[in-house]
């Protein structure tokens, strides 16, 4: 449990980081988080993505941990966060029975 617990301690530590100023970064509980960015594009997002991909990639005691991310992208900006969640949670769930340790954006 402590190592977990220094994992989600990494990773809060880790995003807050990267996203600084240009987003809202939470802990939905467990080892899920959210990150809300509003104005950002898609090539900028997938520079976001990349990164996170990277920079989250870590093994400890042996066990190799990578970072699977759900993401919903409103090209016409006009969903609230709840229809945004809900997608971007559908899209985790469907990449982590295919392809942990990668992202998938659904689009609005």
């Amino acid at each position: 449990h402590q190592k977990g617990d220094e994992v989600i301690t990494f990773i809060g530590m880790k995003l807050k980081e990267i996203f600084d100023k240009e987003g809202i970064v939470g802990r939905l509980g467990g080892d899920e988080f959210v990150v809300y960015l509003e104005n950002v594009s898609k090539v900028d997002l997938e520079v976001y993505l990349e990164r996170m991909i990277a920079e989250l990639e870590m093994t400890i005691e042996k066990i190799k941990i990578k970072s699977t991310i759900g993401v919903a992208y409103d090209k016409k900006g006009k969903c609230n966060f709840k229809e945004l969640y809900k997608l971007a949670d559908l899209a985790l769930y469907a990449l982590k029975k295919t392809n942990k340790g990668s992202y998938l954006i659904k689009e609005i």
